[in-house]
């Protein structure tokens, strides 16, 4: 929190210096607000980018505050993983992220990052399901599977974004993308109130069961989301 604190102090004090000349700068919590409206509104007339943003957010939001914040708990408790031993099983989320970014970079030029967006959501969805069996084997290969399909759908989809979006709006479709990951940390209190009433082996397969669904349910019925992809333009001849 102070780390976001230091870092909006720091842009509140950077200087208009990209306004147009000429044109008085617009600031305050009213440009704020038609800023983030603008962004809305646009993000909902884009059909892909729509469900895109949609599709990371189901992911994040129900599916990243069981098996990352409450990810320690579940395999030092529910799967008994000695705390000694802990760090072994939660490297393998680390080790999937690692490769599938570097795997990113190698193919780069890879053009339909929409398909690579809809893997990696569905990849998300039965990881978590294997993670939450509750053994160590299924949470070792569990949480690998989850850090590799989440990194390889964050990065997809924020350069697939990036290159559909205007530069007019860019900015603000981005901030609405990005929000997830602050409405995965509120979501965090609600579940721990849920998974204390129900306990943790009975919400874990549940809402993976729901993630699944969810993340199925677009795949299935949103082709835009699987024919997305990059156009990379053509170099000019010498």
């Amino acid at each position: 929190m102070i780390g976001h604190g230091v870092q909006i102090v720091t842009l509140l004090l950077m200087s208009g210096a990209a306004a147009r000349p000429g044109r008085r700068r617009s600031s305050g919590f009213r440009q704020t607000f038609r800023d983030v409206r603008a962004g809305i509104a646009y993000t909902r007339g884009n059909r892909t980018v729509f469900w895109v943003i949609v599709l990371v957010l189901v992911m994040t939001v129900l599916g990243t505050p069981a098996v990352a914040n409450f990810g320690p708990t579940w395999i030092t408790t529910v799967v008994k993983v000695p705390v000694r031993n802990f760090g072994l099983v939660a490297a393998t989320w680390g080790i999937g992220a690692f490769l599938a970014s570097l795997t990113l970079a190698r193919y780069a030029s890879f053009e339909r990052r929409g398909l690579v967006i809809a893997f990696g959501a569905v990849a998300f969805s039965l990881s978590f399901l294997v993670f939450a069996v509750g053994t160590v084997p299924t949470a070792v290969f569990g949480n690998f599977g989850l850090g590799a399909s989440l990194a390889a759908t964050n990065v997809s989809a924020t350069a697939l974004v990036q290159h559909l979006v205007p530069n007019e709006v860019r900015g603000r479709v981005m901030s609405i993308l990005l929000v997830n990951r602050g409405l995965a940390q509120l979501v965090t209190l609600p579940l721990a109130a849920v998974g204390g009433l129900i306990s943790l082996r009975t919400l874990f397969p549940a809402l993976a069961l729901v993630v699944l669904s969810l993340v199925t349910l677009i795949v299935v019925t949103q082709p835009s989301v699987r024919r997305a992809r990059i156009v990379r333009e053509q170099e000019a001849p010498p």
